[in-house]
């Protein structure tokens, strides 16, 4: 898919502690979703926000179909894969699975959930901070 991909952030650095190949792989697993799941030629958005308690919040939105409630509780569950009916995307549905064990490795939190601003889902990935030079 042809997507436009858009930065929201600090132009600054931020520093987390961990393994950066862990943090790319996770990255690189929920870019992969937000592509496969977006319409072509639309907006995927990745904001960086450093919260008032020293926690990274990657915030990475597509547009397109929203996922059902009852699917939304289930991605973080191993061998579970949620496609659109006419679907013709192979995935093995571990992505959010290791995505989500990486996160808590790093002790941090992935979520998920329906945007609220407008058709799409969004993704946060909540990592605490060592240092900001934003802010």
């Amino acid at each position: 898919p042809d997507s436009n991909f858009l930065y929201q952030g600090p132009d600054s650095g931020i520093l987390v502690e961990g393994s950066d190949i862990r943090i790319v792989q996770l990255l690189d697993k929920v870019k992969d979703n937000a592509l496969d799941f977006a319409p072509s030629d639309s907006d995927i958005i990745f904001q960086l926000d450093v919260d008032q308690s020293m926690q990274l919040e990657i915030h990475v939105k597509n547009e397109g179909d929203f996922i059902p409630q009852v699917q939304l509780d289930s991605l973080f569950q191993g061998m579970f894969s949620y496609r659109p009916v006419n679907s013709e995307l192979p995935h093995l549905g571990i992505g959010l699975y290791v995505s989500h064990k990486i996160a808590k490795f790093h002790h941090g939190q992935l979520r998920i959930a329906n945007r609220r601003d407008k058709q799409g889902v969004e993704v946060v990935l909540v990592l605490p901070v060592v240092r900001s030079e934003y802010q």
